[in-house]
């Protein structure tokens, strides 16, 4: 009977898929097709964990080589979802949680690597096979998988050196960040925008070539000040209403949507989270507008645009205080 591997598996197969492809749809459609296959395995199949993840890696590089050979207007990011929690003793011998692994940043760090390098990454340093499991679950010799998991590993180097690992406490800093920087854009202070943002930052925004987003990374405190404020105001003719979500790719969210009339080139939601600094300042912020990336996440609830900076003014401006949007 499948039923009983599909209730035990399915999570885990959707969850390789997704860190493989970037994508939740993709994510599906390869957890169908592989528990498909399992009910007509090849002769001698014993159906387990690793077979699943076997084939399901194997579709998803599948996946992830036809889009890398699509043309794609501006920046990439991966879609956003709600991530899974991860167990709750931490596993020592795991590199990457369930949590950190579903990042935007890790996820584009994973960009850097070959479809078979991201695999042996994935399979040995998120969900913990060992060499030899992972060389039988690839098809690959065990030196083969020696080697390149080194080279995958010294690709993401520049990801190690600056990783931000999920704790409480750094995801508080993001919390508080992106409370901040909502207050800052709603005061429509160039000044105060940049205060929140690290001198040096980086702003990633996805609309796949719609809505007038930016088609390069923008680069600058001040620059990306800018940029917000306008983004700001082209909302600001039309009902909007924003909330803060907890676990967006395994870190909090500013959620934001809008109600233009049709015809009008306005995104009519974005997604933002962000990197911070030990000071909690933006390092990276991440903006996805382009709807077929947004659409699985609940409506707003939160406050509108306007009514953020009077709500903050009340709290005051620390960055362990919450406004009432995310609550």
């Amino acid at each position: 009977m499948i039923e009983p591997l599909y209730r035990e598996h399915a999570s885990t197969v959707r969850a390789l898929a997704y860190r493989m492809t970037g994508s939740v749809a993709d994510a599906e459609e390869i957890a169908q097709e592989t528990f498909a296959r399992a009910l007509d395995p090849p002769p001698g199949t014993v159906l387990e964990r690793n077979w699943l993840l076997a084939v399901a890696a194997n579709l998803a590089r599948d996946r992830l080589r036809r889009r890398k050979r699509a043309a794609y207007v501006g920046p990439w990011l991966p879609e956003a979802m709600e991530a899974e929690a991860d167990p709750g003793t931490a596993d020592p011998e795991r590199r990457y949680g369930l949590r950190e692994s579903a990042s935007f940043a890790f996820l584009l760090a994973l960009e850097q690597l070959t479809s078979r390098q991201r695999a042996v990454l994935l399979l040995r340093d998120v969900f913990d096979l060992s060499v030899e499991e992972t060389a039988l679950t690839l098809r690959m010799g065990v030196g083969a998988v020696r080697v390149m998991h080194h080279r995958a590993r010294a690709a993401l180097a520049g990801y190690d050196e600056q990783r931000s690992v999920g704790t409480r406490e750094r995801l508080g800093l993001v919390r508080g960040a992106l409370e901040r920087l909502a207050a800052a854009v709603a005061s429509g202070d160039p000044a105060r925008v940049e205060t929140v943002l690290a001198e040096q930052a980086t702003l990633h925004a996805d609309g796949a070539g719609r809505f007038g987003a930016v088609r390069q990374i923008i680069r600058g405190a001040k620059a990306i000040s800018r940029l917000a404020l306008f983004g700001a105001q082209r909302l600001s003719g039309y009902p909007t209403r924003q909330s803060l979500r907890e676990n967006v790719n395994g870190a909090p969210a500013m959620v934001v949507d809008s109600q233009p009339p049709p015809g009008v080139d306005v995104a009519p939601r974005v997604v933002l989270t962000c990197d911070v600094d030990a000071a909690g300042r933006i390092t990276a912020l991440y903006v996805l507008v382009a709807p077929e990336k947004v659409s699985r996440l609940p409506a707003s609830e939160g406050l509108s645009l306007h009514e953020v900076d009077h709500q903050r003014q009340g709290e005051g401006d620390g960055p362990g205080e919450r406004s009432h949007a995310a609550r």
